[in-house]
């Protein structure tokens, strides 16, 4: 298995009878990753676009071709990852969406589509592409023509096709409201291209012409009078593409209109563009970006820690947001209302918040109809959950809201509100204990799927605010874990206003049976009872005697307002979903892999294999430990299904690469540390690995370049000097004795 990159440098496999020269051993030094710029020192652009995983060289120098500025290339040409050049993808095409508030980017499905047609009909008559022909790129940056008349079996005239542009929305980039262009086969042969009115000339088109004058003007002349005999538009744009050029026989001249609008309908991709956004990206995620850092707006949000699928804890979480706070554009084509929210959540640990347990990111696009534009009125709420492992943990979720009128940066409305608080995830000890409290409006209808305050057949819609009316619903709810046989699970509500603190002001016990599994036990009573001002709810889960085991608290508010607005929208960011077998396991172990805590994500990491074996991220991390351990053949067995699926994957062709080395099955080795290396910015080990390999297998001029690469970035590595002495040796033909 290898790419185009790896098969450009040509074959580095030896002969059966070679394979094995000598033993050539140097420890793998680890070593930190070399920056950007040393890795592309020296290098070509040619040589950094032959360098780029196929699927990015295609998107380069096929795909966006007419697109992209020279900025946009340079910027891309330096980046040394798959997840840095994804999140140019990104960029690149949002900078290009013409609403960007909605889910479509229509420039990039428009584009796409009119790529596939100038591939599927343009390269039919041609050994290039579709897109590579003259009517392919003309096609692909000004759409299809408003007529096409095509003359391919006519005496007078060579194969030609006359394309007529009247569209109105090309006006907008600066080109006429009327134009031609005018393909043709030189000479009756090839494939058809673009006519050039001054370097070509009417007489060009017409066959069997025999000039009669001296004088080019009069010859020009003549041609053109033929030529609007036979059909005036062909005469017309063989003199010109513009029709506000068309008094030819005044001037005797041709004009040079078609030069202009040539060169402006090449700038029709990068009109109103501001490409400056290359120079500056930042590919860093999980803080606020500069742009938000001033547009900070209030919210209410709550976090709750409670039992989820697979026996996991799981984070729950809900940001609401008041309509005033949230910005929407108006698209009038659809009869919609649109903008955009982008959730960050980011967990940290408690004693250590530098070491992050796990990230997730999430962007949603939101589009009202008229008949739900009532919604803009009102708070939008969004809510997600996720699956955490035990321990005190501090947890960050911001919320960005982000509406643009257009392409650029300066229309766009921004804000964000975001809430930070800690959490405490219980270990599965057995012991009884309540989950955290949930404070809600109301419940929700009953649904089988696991969701943000939903447990088994109950679910509670948030109040993040915890602020009530007097008349409102008040709805709170806990869930017992490992409750003994006999539990009940008692409520109290008590007054904390000066005057009257810790007045008992409602009390209710409730049972908390074993069958019900970790679903709620929840109370809901009006609030008419309860007077203006601050309480707080006490949850206490009782043993058979009525001693209390584990006790939850929450505080809200009891407003004299007569009422508060509820949300008009609720939305739901989920990084997966809990109920797909395997996920959730993988997620714990992905954490604990965070935390360096290897030998603890093994058994998650190997329960997600089993319950979902096609789960290639579970399958990547467990290989990483059985490398640890020295289990090449465990990790070949592992990875090589994934790697069928997925060819680019740092992540899986590197330890593969590196397992095949070990179980000498070196050719293997070299093509996939072949293909690693360009994937992300090698460190020494990777490099002197696929010198081993290259030397194993006789590719002596690539082991020395990898081995020269690797001591570029550490100079101070004496087996790979004491290596690279020995491939000079073999590259002179030194028998094995003498080496």
């Amino acid at each position: 298995m290898r790419n185009d990159g790896r098969s450009a440098r040509g074959s580095r496999r030896a002969s059966p009878g070679r394979r094995r020269l000598i033993p050539l051993v140097i420890p793998l030094i680890l070593a930190s990753a070399a920056t950007a710029s040393a890795a592309q020192e020296g290098l070509t652009e040619k040589e950094r676009i032959e360098a780029l995983p196929e699927r990015h060289r295609v998107w380069l120098t096929e795909e966006v071709v007419y697109l992209i500025t020279d900025r946009e290339k340079r910027t891309f040409l330096g980046l040394t990852s798959e997840q840095e050049r994804s999140n140019f993808f990104e960029a690149f095409w949002r900078k290009r969406d013409p609403n960007p508030s909605t889910p479509e980017n229509e420039f990039r499905i428009e584009h796409y589509e009119r790529l596939d047609y100038a591939n599927n009909w343009f390269g039919r008559d041609t050994f290039r592409d579709g897109w590579q022909t003259d009517r392919g790129r003309y096609y692909i940056l000004l759409g299809m023509p408003r007529s096409i008349q095509n003359y391919e079996a006519r005496d007078e005239i060579y194969p030609t096709e006359l394309w007529f542009y009247n569209n109105s929305e090309l006006k907008r980039f600066g080109l006429p409201a009327f134009f031609y262009l005018l393909f043709w086969r030189r000479h009756g042969v090839g494939e058809l291209q673009l006519y050039d009115p001054i370097s070509d000339g009417p007489t060009a088109l017409l066959t069997g012409y025999q000039p009669e004058r001296r004088d080019f003007r009069d010859e020009t002349e003549r041609a053109y009078d033929i030529l609007y005999e036979f059909d005036p538009e062909i005469a017309n744009a063989a003199m010109s593409f513009r029709t506000d050029e068309q008094d030819i026989t005044r001037f005797q001249a041709v004009p040079f209109g078609s030069l202009s609008l040539l060169a402006d309908i090449h700038e029709v991709p990068f009109h109103g563009l501001d490409d400056s956004y290359a120079d500056r990206l930042d590919f860093e995620r999980g803080a606020i970006e500069a742009d938000y850092l001033f547009t900070w707006v209030p919210g209410h949000g709550a976090v709750a820690v409670l039992p989820g699928p697979e026996g996991a804890s799981f984070l729950h979480w809900v940001l609401e947001v008041e309509a005033q706070h949230t910005a929407f554009i108006r698209n009038e084509d659809r009869g919609t209302f649109d903008t955009s929210f982008i959730a960050s959540i980011e967990v940290v640990l408690t004693e250590d918040q530098e070491q992050v347990v796990t990230e997730f990111r999430k962007e949603n696009f939101v589009s009202l109809n008229d008949d739900q534009r009532g919604a803009l009125h009102a708070p939008f709420s969004w809510s997600g959950i996720l699956p955490l492992i035990p321990g005190e943990h501090t947890v960050r979720v911001v919320l960005r809201n982000r509406a643009c009128g257009s392409r650029s940066e300066d229309d766009c409305a921004k804000s964000y509100t975001l809430i930070e608080a800690p959490v405490s995830v219980p270990p599965q000890d057995g012991r009884a204990r309540l989950s955290d409290l949930v404070l809600g409006s109301r419940f929700e209808p009953l649904r089988p799927d696991y969701r943000p305050f939903r447990i088994a057949s109950t679910g509670v819609v948030p109040n993040p605010s915890a602020v009530y009316t007097i008349g409102d619903d008040f709805v709170t709810a806990v869930a017992p874990l490992d409750a003994p046989d006999g539990a009940s699970v008692r409520y109290r509500i008590v007054s904390r206003d000066p005057l009257t603190d810790g007045e008992v002001a409602y009390e209710q016990e409730l049972a908390a049976e074993p069958d019900i599994g970790s679903g709620f036990v929840a109370i809901e009573f009006p609030l008419v009872d309860l007077g203006a001002g601050r309480y707080e709810v006490a949850a206490e889960l009782l043993d058979r005697s009525g001693a209390a085991i584990s006790t939850r608290r929450a505080a809200f508010t009891v407003s004299p307002r007569a009422s508060l607005a509820e949300a008009g929208f609720r939305g739901i960011m989920l990084p997966y979903d809990p109920g797909r077998p395997g996920f959730t396991s993988l997620a714990l172990g992905e954490q604990l892999m965070n935390l360096d805590r290897r030998e603890e994500a093994r058994p998650a990491l190997e329960s997600a294999v089993a319950q979902a074996p096609r789960l290639g991220r579970a399958r990547e991390l467990l290989a990483r430990l059985e490398m640890d351990g020295g289990e090449a053949d465990r990790v070949v067995e592992l990875l090589e299904p994934v790697a069928a699926e997925v060819q680019d994957r740092y992540e899986v062709v590197r330890p593969l690469g590196e397992a095949y080395f070990h179980l000498g099955r070196y050719e293997e080795a070299e093509a996939l540390l072949s293909q690693a290396i360009l994937l992300v910015n090698p460190d020494a080990r990777s490099l002197n690995l696929l010198g081993l390999a290259r030397y194993q297998v006789s590719d002596f001029a690539g082991a020395r370049e990898v081995f020269q690469r690797s001591l570029a970035l550490d100079a101070d590595q004496p087996e790979v000097e004491e290596a690279l002495t020995r491939v000079t040796e073999a590259e002179n033909g030194a028998t094995p004795q003498q080496r």
